[in-house]
């Protein structure tokens, strides 16, 4: 039978026997122990017999191997070590065969093994696998099997180590003083079923390196199979769908466009996929379709108590209603106030403030844009002169063609210790809207700046990490973050009385609102800088300082990351009136870069995506 060599230089030798009752091979090996101080083989050929019989229920023993040694120290020969025992594998079989549980027990006769040593050593007894230890440092590596029963308990030399790894592996450790004789010692060790099917190594060793004595078992059989998983609970009833409805303004007049919102649950159908219809005066005809689009807008034509009725419907046909009344007035007369939009870039208030600015200017309303940063994205003044002839571009869409226009510089004034003014550029289309183009640098979407420009930026002029900022066009120098939010009140002031009649619309200044959301195409993303050091400067002018303005707070990229806290809430007139800005805006760069913004600026679905959403929360 040809010997094989362990990692430690052991020579093994192998021995197949038949299980009685039973087809299956199953192998022990048994190492011949070495002297590792003095390469001396010591240790004696230890043959392991199979000792168990047919497939018998309960506690079996499969397998046992003397594994007794005698090591003695070289001269002067001080120390010494010997154990008289065995190893023993049990098995323990259920009624279909299965091994439910593995022992590997150091035992010996009757009442156990004995250890005889001399000369303050320790040894370890340990189960290796995948394959034994030569130096006592890597005891753990390949440690398994929580140590059970163990004997003596009350000898203390014993001392066992748990939790030796992560694995949670045990090991049986005996340490004399100068001379001692452990009888009666036994060490059971569990181990996990996942280890059946493979050889691992009952291993005792004496000393830090001094002696090895190892013997291999096989461990044969075959785990019980998991149970089957239960049978599915049965699916409930279906239930008909709950239904409610919130309005927005809660209340108005003849001229009032009114927002309606249905709130749906069912109990098998996810909300989006609820179908609802509207009956805006409760006659019993239905004056809308079916529709998973849950928001709706009506204008009623005459004053009057208005019962307005939802029906959702859900996959299975089954239906409910909820109605409110909803109280008109006559309209009042119009009379123009002004809506300010706020944002750092010149594609900004299309994509994310509209088609709230497409309402307010058909509502008769003058319109107030201002785009703080140049937009430049550090590529020089083609760039953001272009990029302002696209929102100029995007107003004639929203105005109309054929209107009166005109631009030029214009000194905006405020008073702080004395009075302050810088000169902004602005343009004018028709009589009810301007634009103002304040140029400041483009701070990068992290608002580090770009090396074109210096690494300046607003963001670091609200953190204090630049003391001024100037316009990309030199008119203009800002000497603090006051300075700056300052004079967008300025800009405000000049134009839109001081009262609630004026509205403030700016970017969301919350982090959380603004920052993609787990489920969102950029989880965990925040918004450009710049949009942030915007809606903190507006947040100042208005809740800071207590202004009267009305004040809206509009969400921006996680709309276009499809972030599901923000789902599809515009219908195709309001998705195509939001687009045609945008696209009037990207045709114009195009025509005088030869740059395609809608194709190649971010991506067609991050856009498209802005074009079926607007969220905003006033404050």
């Amino acid at each position: 039978m040809a010997g094989n060599r362990t990692a430690q230089g052991q020579l093994g030798s192998e021995e197949r026997t038949r299980r009685l009752g039973t087809s299956k091979r199953m192998r022990v090996v048994t190492i011949l122990a070495v002297s590792l101080g003095v390469l001396m083989v010591l240790g004696s050929l230890a043959v392991a017999q199979i000792v168990g019989a047919s497939c018998s229920t309960g506690w079996q023993v499969v397998s046992s191997a003397d594994n007794s040694f005698a090591w003695t120290e070289p001269l002067p020969g001080l120390r010494a070590a010997s154990w008289t025992g065995s190893v023993q594998l049990l098995e323990n079989y259920d009624g279909s065969c299965y091994v439910t549980g593995i022992h590997l027990d150091f035992t010996g006769p009757v009442s156990g093994g004995t250890f005889v040593l001399a000369g303050n050593l320790f040894v370890s007894a340990t189960i290796q696998y995948p394959s034994a230890f030569s130096d006592y440092g890597a005891v753990a590596t390949n440690a398994y099997g929580a140590l059970g029963a163990w004997s003596p308990t009350s000898d203390n030399h014993v001392s066992p180590h748990y939790g030796i790894n992560a694995r949670g592996a045990d090991e049986y450790f005996v340490q004399d003083g100068l001379a001692a004789t452990i009888a009666g010692v036994t060490a059971s060790f569990n181990l996990p079923l996942d280890l059946l099917g493979q050889t691992v190594y009952a291993q005792m060793h004496v000393g830090t390196n001094l002696y090895n004595q190892v013997n291999s078992f096989y461990l044969p059989g075959s785990a019980p199979p998991p149970p089957p998983p239960p049978p599915p609970p049965p699916p409930p009833p279906n239930a008909p769908p709950s239904a409610d409805f919130s309005w927005n303004p809660t209340a108005g007049d003849t001229n009032t466009a009114f927002t309606f919102t249905a709130t749906v649950s069912d109990d098998q159908d996810p909300p989006s996929s609820i179908q609802v219809r509207w009956d805006w005066n409760g006659d019993g005809t239905w004056d809308t379709s079916w529709s998973t689009t849950q928001t709706a807008q009506h204008t009623f034509g005459s004053p009057a108590d208005y019962t307005v009725v939802l029906e959702a419907i859900d996959s299975g046909g089954l239906t409910t209603t909820a109605s409110h009344v909803i109280s008109v007035a006559p309209a009042q007369p119009v009379t123009a106030s002004w809506d300010v939009y706020l944002h750092a870039h010149e594609d900004d208030w299309q994509l994310w403030q509209s088609p709230m600015s497409y309402k307010d200017y058909q509502n008769g309303e003058n319109l107030l844009f201002i785009t703080a940063t140049a937009g430049d994205g550090g590529q020089g003044a083609s760039r953001w002169q272009a990029r302002e002839a696209g929102q100029e571009a995007s107003v004639r869409a929203l105005a109309g063609a054929g209107l009166a226009e005109s631009s030029s510089s214009v000194s905006i004034c405020y008073t702080a210790v004395g009075q302050v003014c810088h000169s902004i550029w602005h343009y004018t289309y028709g009589d009810r809207t301007i634009s103002f183009f304040m140029r400041l640098p483009d701070g990068n979407l992290d608002g580090g700046g770009f090396a074109s420009t210096g690494f300046h930026s607003l963001p670091k002029l609200r953190d204090g990490q630049d003391l001024t900022l100037a316009a990309l066009d030199n008119s203009a120098t800002y000497v603090s973050w006051a300075d700056f939010y300052l004079t967008l009140q300025a800009i405000v002031n000049t134009y839109a009385p001081y009262d609630s009649t004026t509205w403030i619309n700016a970017p969301e200044f919350n982090r959380t609102m603004g920052t993609g959301g787990p489920d969102s195409d950029c989880p965990g993303c925040l918004p450009h800088a710049d949009h942030l050091a915007v809606a903190d400067a507006a947040y100042q002018i208005t809740v800071g300082l207590n202004a009267p303005w009305g004040r809206a707070f509009f969400v921006d990229y996680p709309m276009g990351w499809n972030d599901s806290r923000y789902p599809v809430n515009l219908d195709t007139t309001l998705y195509t009136i939001k687009k045609s800005f945008f696209m009037a805006y990207s045709d114009t760069i195009k025509a005088m870069t030869g740059f395609d913004e809608y194709l190649y600026g971010w991506s067609v679905r991050f856009w498209e995506n802005s074009f079926w959403r607007e969220y905003h929360r006033v404050l």
